[in-house]
Protein backbone atom coordinates (compact mmCIF):
# COMPACT_ATOMS: atom_id res chain seq x y z
CA UNK A 1 0.00 0.00 0.00
CA UNK A 2 2.88 2.51 0.68
CA UNK A 3 4.22 1.82 -2.75
CA UNK A 4 0.91 2.60 -4.32
CA UNK A 5 0.74 5.81 -2.73
CA UNK A 6 4.27 6.81 -3.07
CA UNK A 7 4.25 7.09 0.77
CA UNK A 8 5.43 5.51 3.83
CA UNK A 9 3.76 3.16 5.37
CA UNK A 10 3.38 0.97 8.70
CA UNK A 11 1.28 -1.71 9.73
CA UNK A 12 0.80 -4.44 11.81
CA UNK A 13 0.58 -7.95 11.69
CA UNK A 14 -0.70 -10.49 14.13
CA UNK A 15 1.69 -13.07 14.41
CA UNK A 16 -0.55 -16.29 13.17
CA UNK A 17 -0.70 -14.64 9.59
CA UNK A 18 1.68 -14.54 6.70
CA UNK A 19 2.65 -11.25 4.80
CA UNK A 20 5.20 -9.88 2.37
CA UNK A 21 6.65 -6.45 2.78
CA UNK A 22 5.14 -4.30 -0.23
CA UNK A 23 6.94 -0.94 -1.51
CA UNK A 24 7.68 1.53 1.24
CA UNK A 25 5.32 -0.28 3.76
CA UNK A 26 6.92 -2.01 6.66
CA UNK A 27 5.56 -4.66 9.02
CA UNK A 28 5.33 -5.13 12.63
CA UNK A 29 4.46 -8.64 13.80
CA UNK A 30 2.18 -8.38 16.78
CA UNK A 31 1.36 -11.18 19.14
CA UNK A 32 -2.25 -12.31 19.84
CA UNK A 33 -5.33 -11.52 17.84
CA UNK A 34 -6.90 -8.88 15.14
CA UNK A 35 -7.82 -6.72 18.37
CA UNK A 36 -4.43 -6.41 20.00
CA UNK A 37 -3.21 -5.07 16.04
CA UNK A 38 -5.51 -2.50 16.26
CA UNK A 39 -4.99 -1.53 19.34
CA UNK A 40 -1.21 -1.28 19.03
CA UNK A 41 -1.40 0.72 15.27
CA UNK A 42 -4.05 3.43 17.08
CA UNK A 43 -1.27 3.73 19.89
CA UNK A 44 1.76 4.11 17.56
CA UNK A 45 -0.29 6.28 15.40
CA UNK A 46 -1.59 8.41 18.22
CA UNK A 47 1.76 8.98 19.51
CA UNK A 48 3.51 9.87 15.84
CA UNK A 49 0.26 12.03 14.31
CA UNK A 50 -0.29 9.09 11.52
CA UNK A 51 -3.41 8.32 9.65
CA UNK A 52 -5.23 5.02 10.66
CA UNK A 53 -6.15 3.04 7.42
CA UNK A 54 -8.43 0.09 9.08
CA UNK A 55 -10.97 -1.65 8.39
CA UNK A 56 -12.65 -2.08 11.45
CA UNK A 57 -14.70 0.87 13.08
CA UNK A 58 -15.10 2.29 16.38
CA UNK A 59 -16.46 5.62 17.45
CA UNK A 60 -15.48 8.55 15.62
CA UNK A 61 -13.39 6.29 12.96
CA UNK A 62 -16.32 5.18 10.65
CA UNK A 63 -15.08 7.06 7.22
CA UNK A 64 -12.19 4.91 6.25
CA UNK A 65 -14.15 1.45 7.36
CA UNK A 66 -16.77 2.80 5.15
CA UNK A 67 -14.68 3.06 1.92
CA UNK A 68 -13.23 0.08 2.60
CA UNK A 69 -16.41 -1.75 2.81
CA UNK A 70 -17.62 -0.09 -0.19
CA UNK A 71 -13.93 -1.09 -1.90
CA UNK A 72 -15.27 -4.94 -1.82
CA UNK A 73 -18.28 -4.14 -3.99
CA UNK A 74 -16.36 -4.32 -7.11
CA UNK A 75 -16.19 -7.86 -7.97
CA UNK A 76 -19.50 -8.14 -6.52
CA UNK A 77 -20.81 -5.89 -9.33
CA UNK A 78 -19.00 -8.47 -11.93
CA UNK A 79 -20.82 -11.40 -10.33
CA UNK A 80 -24.31 -9.49 -11.01
CA UNK A 81 -22.76 -8.47 -14.41
CA UNK A 82 -21.92 -12.24 -15.25
CA UNK A 83 -25.42 -13.44 -14.27
CA UNK A 84 -26.49 -11.04 -17.43
CA UNK A 85 -23.72 -13.33 -19.50
CA UNK A 86 -25.84 -16.56 -18.79
CA UNK A 87 -24.18 -17.52 -15.79
CA UNK A 88 -26.41 -18.43 -13.46
CA UNK A 89 -28.16 -15.87 -10.86
CA UNK A 90 -26.85 -16.95 -7.04
CA UNK A 91 -29.62 -18.12 -5.01
CA UNK A 92 -27.65 -18.48 -2.01
CA UNK A 93 -24.36 -16.99 -0.68
CA UNK A 94 -22.20 -17.94 2.15
CA UNK A 95 -19.63 -15.07 3.56
CA UNK A 96 -16.80 -15.59 6.04
CA UNK A 97 -17.10 -12.85 8.96
CA UNK A 98 -13.59 -11.54 10.09
CA UNK A 99 -13.93 -7.67 11.85
CA UNK A 100 -17.51 -7.98 9.54
CA UNK A 101 -16.69 -5.61 7.07
CA UNK A 102 -15.93 -8.36 3.71
CA UNK A 103 -19.65 -10.42 4.85
CA UNK A 104 -21.01 -6.69 5.33
CA UNK A 105 -19.89 -5.52 1.89
CA UNK A 106 -21.28 -8.40 0.36
CA UNK A 107 -24.75 -8.56 2.00
CA UNK A 108 -25.51 -5.13 2.00
CA UNK A 109 -24.42 -5.20 -1.62
CA UNK A 110 -27.21 -8.09 -2.70
CA UNK A 111 -29.62 -6.60 -0.95
CA UNK A 112 -30.54 -3.79 -3.85
CA UNK A 113 -29.30 -4.72 -6.68
CA UNK A 114 -30.92 -7.88 -6.80
CA UNK A 115 -34.14 -7.01 -5.43
CA UNK A 116 -37.13 -9.63 -4.23
CA UNK A 117 -34.53 -12.14 -5.79
CA UNK A 118 -31.30 -11.53 -3.62
CA UNK A 119 -29.77 -14.55 -2.41
CA UNK A 120 -30.05 -15.52 0.82
CA UNK A 121 -26.79 -14.75 2.83
CA UNK A 122 -25.06 -16.95 5.15
CA UNK A 123 -22.07 -15.35 7.51
CA UNK A 124 -19.61 -18.04 8.71
CA UNK A 125 -17.56 -17.29 11.49
CA UNK A 126 -15.48 -19.73 13.74
CA UNK A 127 -16.77 -20.88 16.75
CA UNK A 128 -13.54 -19.37 19.02
CA UNK A 129 -14.45 -15.95 17.47
CA UNK A 130 -18.00 -15.86 16.83
CA UNK A 131 -18.89 -12.75 18.23
CA UNK A 132 -21.59 -12.18 15.45
CA UNK A 133 -23.52 -15.75 16.30
CA UNK A 134 -23.34 -14.74 19.87
CA UNK A 135 -24.92 -10.74 19.53
CA UNK A 136 -27.55 -12.79 17.46
CA UNK A 137 -28.07 -14.90 20.32
CA UNK A 138 -28.15 -11.08 23.00
CA UNK A 139 -30.86 -10.30 20.59
CA UNK A 140 -30.73 -6.47 22.08
CA UNK A 141 -29.48 -5.31 18.34
CA UNK A 142 -26.14 -4.24 19.74
CA UNK A 143 -22.84 -6.37 18.36
CA UNK A 144 -21.03 -7.93 21.05
CA UNK A 145 -16.80 -8.76 21.58
CA UNK A 146 -15.96 -12.55 22.82
CA UNK A 147 -13.59 -13.52 25.56
CA UNK A 148 -11.89 -16.45 24.32
CA UNK A 149 -8.11 -18.26 23.49
CA UNK A 150 -9.13 -17.40 19.82
CA UNK A 151 -7.11 -20.58 19.23
CA UNK A 152 -8.49 -21.48 15.26
CA UNK A 153 -6.95 -22.51 11.89
CA UNK A 154 -9.04 -19.48 10.52
CA UNK A 155 -6.39 -17.25 11.56
CA UNK A 156 -8.10 -14.62 9.01
CA UNK A 157 -11.41 -14.49 11.35
CA UNK A 158 -9.47 -14.26 14.48
CA UNK A 159 -11.06 -10.62 15.16
CA UNK A 160 -12.84 -10.79 18.92
CA UNK A 161 -14.51 -7.30 18.26
CA UNK A 162 -17.10 -6.92 15.91
CA UNK A 163 -16.98 -3.80 13.85
CA UNK A 164 -20.09 -1.97 14.74
CA UNK A 165 -20.33 -0.18 11.37
CA UNK A 166 -20.51 -3.29 9.46
CA UNK A 167 -22.91 -4.92 12.08
CA UNK A 168 -25.17 -2.18 11.55
CA UNK A 169 -25.25 -3.66 8.19
CA UNK A 170 -25.03 -7.36 8.64
CA UNK A 171 -27.86 -7.47 11.60
CA UNK A 172 -30.09 -5.80 8.69
CA UNK A 173 -28.61 -7.89 5.65
CA UNK A 174 -28.11 -11.28 6.92
CA UNK A 175 -30.41 -14.08 7.15
CA UNK A 176 -28.23 -16.84 8.96
CA UNK A 177 -25.31 -16.96 11.28
CA UNK A 178 -23.42 -20.02 11.52
CA UNK A 179 -20.39 -20.68 14.26
CA UNK A 180 -18.29 -23.16 13.10
CA UNK A 181 -15.46 -25.23 14.35
CA UNK A 182 -11.97 -25.92 12.68
CA UNK A 183 -12.83 -29.42 10.80
CA UNK A 184 -15.45 -27.11 8.67
CA UNK A 185 -12.93 -25.17 7.38
CA UNK A 186 -10.46 -28.27 6.66
CA UNK A 187 -12.92 -30.01 4.70
CA UNK A 188 -13.61 -27.17 2.51
CA UNK A 189 -9.58 -26.66 1.83
CA UNK A 190 -9.33 -30.50 1.09
CA UNK A 191 -12.16 -30.43 -1.43
CA UNK A 192 -10.65 -27.61 -3.14
CA UNK A 193 -7.33 -29.20 -3.12
CA UNK A 194 -8.56 -32.43 -4.37
CA UNK A 195 -11.76 -31.51 -6.37
CA UNK A 196 -14.00 -34.46 -8.48
CA UNK A 197 -13.59 -34.88 -12.32
CA UNK A 198 -14.48 -31.76 -13.82
CA UNK A 199 -13.92 -28.80 -11.53
CA UNK A 200 -10.89 -26.64 -10.87
CA UNK A 201 -8.28 -27.42 -8.73
CA UNK A 202 -8.37 -24.65 -5.80
CA UNK A 203 -5.23 -23.42 -3.78
CA UNK A 204 -7.40 -21.69 -0.77
CA UNK A 205 -6.63 -20.85 2.95
CA UNK A 206 -8.59 -22.53 5.69
CA UNK A 207 -10.51 -18.77 6.56
CA UNK A 208 -11.45 -18.48 2.83
CA UNK A 209 -12.68 -22.49 2.66
CA UNK A 210 -14.97 -22.35 5.77
CA UNK A 211 -17.91 -21.11 3.27
CA UNK A 212 -17.58 -24.32 1.21
CA UNK A 213 -16.85 -26.70 4.33
CA UNK A 214 -20.01 -25.02 5.85
CA UNK A 215 -22.00 -25.01 2.76
CA UNK A 216 -21.49 -28.99 2.40
CA UNK A 217 -22.32 -29.40 6.24
CA UNK A 218 -25.41 -27.62 6.21
CA UNK A 219 -26.41 -29.88 2.49
CA UNK A 220 -25.32 -33.35 3.79
CA UNK A 221 -25.18 -33.27 7.70
CA UNK A 222 -28.29 -34.59 9.10
CA UNK A 223 -28.08 -32.48 12.15
CA UNK A 224 -28.21 -29.24 10.06
CA UNK A 225 -31.55 -31.08 7.81
CA UNK A 226 -33.52 -28.46 9.44
CA UNK A 227 -31.36 -25.23 8.66
CA UNK A 228 -31.05 -26.65 4.95
CA UNK A 229 -34.87 -26.98 4.63
CA UNK A 230 -35.21 -22.73 6.30
CA UNK A 231 -32.66 -21.93 3.31
CA UNK A 232 -34.07 -23.79 0.63
CA UNK A 233 -31.32 -25.67 -0.32
CA UNK A 234 -31.75 -27.98 -3.28
CA UNK A 235 -31.10 -29.82 -6.36
CA UNK A 236 -31.69 -26.41 -8.43
CA UNK A 237 -29.94 -23.63 -5.85
CA UNK A 238 -27.12 -21.72 -7.39
CA UNK A 239 -24.78 -21.32 -4.47
CA UNK A 240 -21.98 -18.38 -4.34
CA UNK A 241 -19.47 -19.48 -1.90
CA UNK A 242 -16.78 -16.13 -1.33
CA UNK A 243 -13.35 -16.85 -0.96
CA UNK A 244 -10.58 -14.23 -0.88
CA UNK A 245 -8.18 -16.38 0.95
CA UNK A 246 -5.09 -17.58 -1.03
CA UNK A 247 -2.33 -19.78 0.08
CA UNK A 248 -1.97 -20.13 3.53
CA UNK A 249 1.80 -21.49 3.24
CA UNK A 250 2.94 -24.55 2.07
CA UNK A 251 3.34 -26.06 5.22
CA UNK A 252 0.04 -25.59 6.78
CA UNK A 253 -1.63 -26.50 4.16
CA UNK A 254 0.62 -29.89 3.48
CA UNK A 255 -0.65 -30.41 7.12
CA UNK A 256 -4.59 -29.78 6.06
CA UNK A 257 -4.81 -31.66 2.62
CA UNK A 258 -1.39 -33.97 2.41
CA UNK A 259 -1.54 -35.01 6.23
CA UNK A 260 -5.46 -34.83 7.18
CA UNK A 261 -4.88 -32.08 9.83
CA UNK A 262 -8.34 -31.24 11.68
CA UNK A 263 -9.95 -34.15 10.62
CA UNK A 264 -13.83 -34.51 10.85
CA UNK A 265 -15.04 -35.95 14.39
CA UNK A 266 -16.47 -39.92 13.16
CA UNK A 267 -20.19 -37.88 13.72
CA UNK A 268 -19.88 -35.60 11.58
CA UNK A 269 -18.59 -37.21 8.34
CA UNK A 270 -20.24 -38.21 5.15
CA UNK A 271 -22.48 -41.21 5.44
CA UNK A 272 -21.82 -43.75 1.86
CA UNK A 273 -24.11 -46.12 1.01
Amino acid sequence: MGGAVAAEAEFGLISSLHGRRCGNASRGRIPGIYAAAVRAITRDATANGWQIVSDTSWAGYEDIPCGAMQGHTPWMAEIQELAGQGISQPTHGFVQAGVNALAAAVAGYCRKPFGSMRPSMTVVEPDQTARLYASIQRDDGQPHSVESALDTIMAGLACGDPSPLAWSVLSRCADVFLSCPDFVAARGLRVYGVPVAGDPFLVSGESGAATLGALMYVAEYDGLARLERTLRLGPESQVLPIDTEGNPGPDRFRRVVWEGGDPEPREFRRKTD
